[in-house]
């Protein structure tokens, strides 16, 4: 039977069965593999998130002042270090899935190695760092240095019109002199008269 994202498996009686006779037989790899994948699971889908809006249901807890979120984000990441440290890793066996958990701590911890592994193109990483490096920036002084950073790690080999003037955004350009604006104006144009 497969459940839907909005079940918990945890609600299916067949699932406690399962684990129940795994443990009872000695299976204890995994018992304990299965806890660290929901573990990972329950952390990951409880983020904080600084929003005001919450009509559409996503995943995460939301927080309508940065002070709130800020409290909850030390605590939420306190968790996975708490998590990302146990010794419950020791008697997880299945290699995959122990890196593949770990990875995935690793990536809500920050780690900026892992971030750029696991990211194609410079805006996935640019968005990952800006994520889960610097969640409490104020204002714009540091977006453009950290996408130039991105794009030197993640380079591109076709840039794109609507990329260019993407970029002059992100450097506060968007004078008619910038070149990453001149190229966009096609562009300009035409949503302009697709709004009218």
């Amino acid at each position: 039977m497969t459940k839907g994202c909005s079940e918990a498996v945890e609600n299916d009686p067949e699932y406690w069965e399962a684990m129940s006779s795994a443990s009872a037989v000695g299976w204890l790899d995994v018992v304990i593999e299965n806890e660290l994948v929901e573990a990972v699971v329950v952390l990951i889908s409880q983020m904080p998130r600084l929003r005001s809006d919450v009509s559409v249901k996503k995943l995460g807890e939301f927080y309508n002042t940065k002070s709130e979120f800020m409290k909850a984000w030390e605590k939420w990441r306190a968790q996975i270090t708490k998590l990302d440290c146990s010794a419950f890793w020791l008697e997880c066996d299945h290699q995959q899935t122990r890196d593949g958990l770990k990875n995935m701590l690793q990536i809500k911890l920050e780690n900026a190695s892992i971030l750029s592994n696991v990211t194609f193109h410079w805006i996935e990483l640019y968005i990952s760092r800006f994520l889960y490096i610097r969640p409490f920036t104020v204002g714009l002084e540091s977006i453009y240095s950290l996408a130039q950073k991105c794009m030197q790690l993640k380079p591109i080999s076709n840039r794109h019109k609507l990329m260019g003037l993407m970029i002059g955004i992100l450097e506060e350009n968007t004078k008619d002199d910038n070149p990453c604006y001149r190229d966009a104006d096609s562009w300009k144009c035409t949503s302009r008269n697709t709004n009218a």
